[in-house]
């Protein structure tokens, strides 16, 4: 299983992967929150559609976080680290 996002994946008892709650794996087997659609390392902007309808644009956190609420890293909730984290990080940035 891949860890991630408060993780991307979480493994319960069975061994089997699934999301995190209030999350859904989308294609490419990212947990996405189910609000708003962003993975663990991206924060949402909330956008007026007009006629009372909203949607969201994800943004990436900052290269220094792990998870964030907003842009730069004065906004990380929880920064990369630890060498294992940093990995994550490239592997994720090279595919």
């Amino acid at each position: 299983c891949i860890t991630c996002a408060e993780h991307t994946f979480r493994v319960p008892a069975g061994g089997s992967c699934d999301c995190p709650s209030g999350t859904t794996e989308n294609s490419i087997g990212e947990c996405v929150d189910d609000v708003t659609g962003c993975t663990f390392n991206e924060y949402s902007i909330e956008l007026d559609l007009g006629n009372g309808n909203i949607g969201y644009d994800c943004r990436p956190c900052d290269k220094s976080c792990k998870t964030c609420s907003g842009p730069g890293p004065n906004n990380c909730d929880e920064c990369w680290e630890f060498e294992s984290d940093i990995i994550e990080l490239k592997q994720k940035a090279n595919s």
